[in-house]
């Protein structure tokens, strides 16, 4: 068994192949208090899933890291979709202090928030910058474009099928656990402060 995207830990021999998605929010965060924002929210997908929890410990670790304030109503439970990133700029519109910057758990998520943030008139980068994560089509056609943390899913998937490839052949007889790097793309979506 191979599975992508997961890194599960079992007794029997499952070969894992995942991204570094801790790591590559840690990056949008530094990048982030390197533009000289220092209110920084976190708009997360589901609270269950690997991802977002690997994703979220990412967030929280480097805002203590950088010494940045992480304040929990800054914190938006929403479930990777466009809708729910839509339905969270109704909550952000209605804070009385708001973040300069939100990360999001999806570039879906992110262009759902825009959508909803630009149309009550609050300005994306102006008045708050926007990050996603995967640096899919979505990203690249949104307006602004959506800075992103890519997950190198088609690298992932080449290794998955010649994984599976050398385990069918007998050439691979253990489990392998196989994690890439993320990459961030910073794009218009973010406004240097400093």
């Amino acid at each position: 068994i191979i599975v992508i995207n997961r890194k599960l830990d079992a007794k029997f021999p499952i070969s894992n192949i995942f991204c570094d998605e801790k790591r590559g929010i840690q990056e949008a965060v530094e990048y982030l208090a390197d533009c000289g924002h220092k209110m920084i929210g976190f708009l997360e997908g589901y609270e269950s899933s690997a991802s977002n929890i690997r994703r979220k410990q990412g967030f929280e670790n480097e805002m203590m890291r950088e010494g940045l304030e992480l304040k929990r109503e800054w914190v938006f439970k929403g479930d990777f979709s466009v809708e729910s990133g839509y339905r969270i700029g109704d909550d952000i519109a209605k804070l009385t202090e708001r973040p300069t910057a939100i990360i999001c758990a999806s570039d879906a998520m992110a262009v759902g928030l825009m959508r909803r943030l630009i149309e009550m008139k609050i300005r994306i980068p102006d008045d708050i910058s926007i990050i996603g994560f995967d640096n899919g089509t979505l990203s690249n056609y949104s307006t602004p474009s959506l800075s992103s943390i890519e997950r190198p899913i088609e690298t992932m998937a080449k290794s998955a099928s010649e994984l599976l490839i050398n385990t069918i052949n007998g050439i691979v007889r253990e489990k392998q656990i196989i994690q890439f790097p993320t990459n961030f793309y910073p794009k218009e979506s973010v406004k240097k402060l400093k």
